[in-house]
């Protein structure tokens, strides 16, 4: 196949199914069977991951780009669920087929993108995706590597935005130790639509409480995180559960105990950071569950690395790049 049709073919894979690739082929008079298509999007998923490899590589060996010198980043890190197959040992079936377990796994997304004084998200401006099956550890690396393609070391501030996980907050710091980044220089946000929907389950808990009472209270809380004053939002653990049974409900505070520095909203509204982890989740919902998330639907470990990172390419605009890059790692 020549370099465009196994382009063409990788994207059709990445935009849908393979029975979708096929038909789409077929419309256009390009007849190829299912293995085929398959070989070839795997072809190219593979030249982009070892091209992804080879980045980290060069990265971790000190090698810095240019393109975010200057520019406020944002960076986001989130998980999805997919279905991942494991193959049964012993004797295959009389169809021949090996039979397999079906078992929950979390990819993990990422995102980079570039915003103006205002928060606002620069529109052509710089964008990158990325998604792995990889651990968080394994994430990060792949993170490490991007912003170091990027030339992150030379933007101007990053803001780290995420939700309450502790998996993305445990590992910024050694982010910005990689890259030798001012740590003065970074913001960290924890997702205020997180926060609130937090604040809704401690209302849940108040049983004594009607519809109205709740909502009144978590209004009065969200105007206490929109003011930069979320240590007393803890204060009101004792007030509110007290006796039987206090211990465990008090646990739903230590969300807003531990992360009270990144909550820190009105300030981050004066300085155009965004409060929000809407584009990663956007992200997630994008590249994870319209492709790779359904009823029934299980994955190789090997094929959900591939489409994952091929899907992430498209969806951020930089199929073009991508390819040219991927097709032949250095």
């Amino acid at each position: 196949a020549s370099p465009a049709l196994a382009s063409e073919v990788a994207r059709l894979v990445a935009l849908g199914t393979v029975d979708q690739a096929m038909d789409t082929l077929g419309r256009r008079g390009v007849q190829l069977n299912r293995k085929v298509i398959s070989r070839l999007a795997a072809s190219i998923a593979q030249s982009g991951l070892s091209y992804r490899d080879w980045v980290v590589q060069k990265t971790q060996a000190g090698a810095r780009g240019q393109s975010a010198k200057g520019k406020r980043l944002v960076i986001a890190c989130d998980g999805g669920r997919i279905g991942i197959r494991y193959r049964k040992s012993g004797r295959p079936r009389k169809s021949r087929r090996h039979g397999y377990d079906g078992h929950w796994k979390e990819p993990k997304v990422l995102v980079v993108y570039e915003v103006d004084e205002k928060g606002r998200k620069v529109k052509d401006g710089l964008c990158r995706y990325d998604a792995t099956m990889r651990d968080a550890d394994g994430l990060f690396v792949v993170l490490t590597a991007l912003l170091g393609e990027l030339g992150a070391q030379e933007a101007k501030e990053w803001i780290v935005v995420g939700d309450g996980a502790g998996w993305i907050w445990d590992r910024v710091a050694g982010l910005i130790e990689a890259l030798s980044f001012d740590a003065t220089k970074v913001t960290q946000v924890v997702d205020f639509y997180h926060a609130s929907q937090r604040l809704n389950e401690i209302a849940a808990e108040c049983k004594g409480w009607s519809a109205s009472d709740r909502k009144k209270w978590v209004e009065q809380m969200k105007r206490l995180l929109r003011e930069d004053r979320a240590e007393e939002i803890v204060d009101q653990a004792p007030i509110l559960f007290k006796g039987r049974g206090s211990k465990k409900r008090r646990k739903l505070f230590t969300y807003f105990k531990e992360r009270a520095g990144k909550m820190r909203y009105g300030t981050y509204r004066k300085k155009g950071v965004p409060l929000g982890s809407g584009a990663v989740e956007s992200c997630v919902r994008r590249v994870v569950n319209l492709r790779l998330k359904g009823n029934g639907i299980f994955w190789n470990l090997e094929t959900a690395e591939g489409v994952l990172h091929l899907r992430a390419q498209l969806l951020c605009g930089r199929w073009g790049p991508f390819h040219s890059d991927g097709i032949d790692p250095p």
